[in-house]
């Protein structure tokens, strides 16, 4: 039997990721680099299946996903108002927001923590309390783009600044072993939850 080929947002350690793999444990993850990567790569065939987050208990809609997918939050789930993709799947993913740095970083050194706006959002009290910079997005090819959480923590452990911090799952540090949980569960409340949806075409 061919196994289906699912398409969710990256890089490695992403809570996309970690949404996938629960709804599709024995099936390979494709990490793509922007939201709309995993949509058109569904809508073209070159994927069966993709993952992406719609809303969150704290941040509310996922403007990225709206901006690429019509659809509107009814009670605890979706609707699609998109005709060329149909909800296959749905779950929801509680989000433990943590403060990633080198490792041998204290927090007195950090001035700037980057993240996903939606990130941002959800852990505003504890960044708030900081007093750092927050930068949640960049420019490439001169698109401004959002940073992914586990985007972010990349970032931090290939520039070797102590100076910045990523918010970021814990499963960052599985894959980039100079960084470290400085401070865990930063989120704004305990029952902070995202849901996600797996789509396939029409």
């Amino acid at each position: 039997m061919n196994k289906i080929k699912v398409a969710t947002l990256g890089p490695k350690g992403s809570f996309s990721e970690e949404a996938a793999s629960n709804l599709y444990p024995s099936e390979p993850i494709l990490l793509l680099g922007s939201m709309q990567e995993v949509y058109d790569s569904v809508v073209s065939g070159k994927t069966d299946i993709g993952v992406l987050p719609y809303y969150n208990s704290i941040a509310d809609v996922v403007q990225q996903a709206r901006e690429i997918i019509n659809f509107e939050v009814s009670g605890n789930s979706v609707i699609l108002n998109d005709r060329k993709i149909r909800k296959v799947a749905e779950t929801f993913l509680p989000i433990r927001l943590n403060l990633i740095t080198l490792d041998g970083v204290s927090l007195e050194e950090i001035i700037q923590v980057i993240t996903h706006p939606k990130a941002a959002e959800q852990c505003s009290g504890f960044l708030k309390k900081m007093g750092v910079d927050v930068v949640t997005s960049y420019f490439e090819n001169g698109q401004r783009r959002d940073y992914s959480t586990s985007e972010a923590a990349r970032y931090v452990s290939e520039e070797g600044c102590r100076q910045i911090a990523a918010v970021s799952s814990a499963n960052v540090t599985k894959y980039h072993k100079n960084l470290k949980i400085a401070v865990p569960d930063i989120q704004n409340g305990k029952n902070n939850r995202t849901y996600f949806m797996a789509f396939q075409k029409s």
